[in-house]
């Protein structure tokens, strides 16, 4: 497999084949990065996987002016480019009245795995009872908690980076991180009480 830095410079040259190659290998972070910060009005009214392949079409078109310096700072390009598609996308619907909030609106399994490999790499081989939790975690957040752990954790921005984006002050940023964390440990705390629970029981 060639390196992140090889294939950028190669699709940035129109190499089919290192274009293919760098969308497959981001795709599923990318879905499963719209599909979180998406929200339950825009989920409603949007794909994911839509939007991942309206960002991939737009990032690949602008490869050529993109300076490659690591990794980490080309991730994190991407996901910019994805969340300020959000923005654009919150906004065109923004004027719509119409309440969607009681629609079924689960991400599929394929996106919440991902999701939790963008938000805790350690734990990509989790089964089914993990996947489930890391779900049970995300909705039990606001929306604002959420969007901070995903930049500040998945994307590993500093505050000042997340508040910028966000539209809010850093400070603001570093209480809804610490919320989110709190709200994470006490989530996973009573799993593992009801689970010890059940072991008792049984």
């Amino acid at each position: 497999m060639s390196s992140l830095s090889t294939l950028v410079q190669q699709a940035s040259n129109g190499d089919v084949v290192a274009i293919d190659e760098l969308i497959v290998r981001h795709f599923p972070e990318l879905r499963a990065f719209l599909c979180l910060r998406m929200g339950r009005s825009l989920r409603a009214r949007e794909s994911a996987s839509d939007l991942a392949q309206s960002v991939c079409r737009e990032v690949l078109e602008e490869l050529a002016e993109f300076e490659y310096r690591g990794d980490r700072a080309f991730k994190r390009w991407l996901f910019l480019r994805a969340h300020r598609k959000l923005v654009e996308r919150a906004r065109f619907h923004g004027t719509q009245k119409r309440d969607v909030d009681r629609e079924a609106l689960a991400c599929e399994p394929s996106v919440s795995q991902a999701a939790m490999s963008l938000l805790t790499p350690s734990r990509v081989a989790a089964g089914k009872e993990e996947y489930a939790l890391f779900e049970e975690l995300l909705d039990g957040l606001s929306p604002q908690q959420r969007q901070v752990l995903i930049l500040c954790r998945g994307l590993g921005m500093q505050p000042a980076e997340a508040a910028e984006e966000l539209g809010t002050s850093a400070n603001t940023v570093r209480v809804a991180l610490h919320r989110a964390l709190a709200k994470v440990v006490v989530a996973r705390r009573r799993r593992h009480r009801e689970d010890s629970g059940d072991g008792e029981t049984g």
